[in-house]
């Protein structure tokens, strides 16, 4: 009767919820638009070329997950390609980012690539995520990450010293 009926559509109910649309882009104003719309899931068309002038912001709280498609994301100017900047986890996959290059020690420039901001208020573990991803070409010696982490967020400094 009716008991296997109302908990079949209640498990459907439940993964319906549990499930997230991907937006699909395929140039910097898309993915700037994704990103700014608060987009958890964020697929790039495959073997883009998306070249930008100004940093890629992400300033939700939930988990974002980035899909290159063996795209490229590279910039001309001294900026921070991809930031972050609630401590939100972070998972790329498959992506290129390329800043302008040119550095060396007397030149070490202040544009990253990824940029994880870690508000003082953070609680937990923020997790990056990084599966067949180059960063190159950016200040911070070439590979251009920096995890910013307030000097209060103790957890996050003592995880970070383990590496």
């Amino acid at each position: 009767g009716a008991k296997p009926v109302a908990l079949i559509f209640s498990l459907a109910t439940a993964f319906a919820s549990v499930s997230h649309a991907e937006t699909v882009v395929k140039n910097a104003d898309e993915l700037r638009a994704a990103l700014t719309n608060g987009d958890t899931e964020i697929k790039i068309m495959p073997s883009r070329n998306i070249k930008i002038d100004e940093t890629l912001e992400y300033t939700g709280t939930d988990p974002l997950t980035i899909y290159g498609n063996n795209a490229k994301i590279s910039t001309n100017e001294e900026i921070n390609i991809i930031e972050i900047t609630d401590g939100a986890d972070l998972t790329i996959k498959d992506l290129q980012i390329i800043g302008p290059g040119g550095y060396s020690i007397e030149n070490q420039g202040t544009g990253i690539g990824i940029l994880l901001n870690v508000p003082e208020a953070t609680t937990g573990m923020v997790e990056l995520d990084l599966h067949n991803v180059t960063i190159k070409d950016n200040a911070e010696f070439g590979f251009g990450f920096r995890l910013a982490i307030d000097k209060h967020n103790l957890q996050a400094k003592d995880l970070l010293q383990k590496y």
